[in-house]
């Protein structure tokens, strides 16, 4: 891993992570998702979802043990 990050959302943080991912040259972005399901998802959306549709480069997402 050549860069982390902790980014600070302006604009909301799906279209931060993209956009600090974007000038800083990344060539992945890694994160995990809380995965929510049915109603709940189609009401508060994803952060994840948001981050894959912004992102110029591949975006690997998982979803940590409980």
């Amino acid at each position: 891993v050549a860069a982390a990050a902790t980014v600070e959302p302006q604009g909301g943080p799906a279209r931060a992570a993209a956009e600090w991912a974007a000038s800083h040259g990344a060539d992945l972005i890694a994160m995990t998702t809380h995965a929510p399901h049915g109603i709940g998802r189609l009401i508060s959306g994803s952060v994840a979802e948001a981050v894959v549709q912004h992102a110029h480069c591949p975006v690997l997402l998982w979803h940590p043990e409980d």
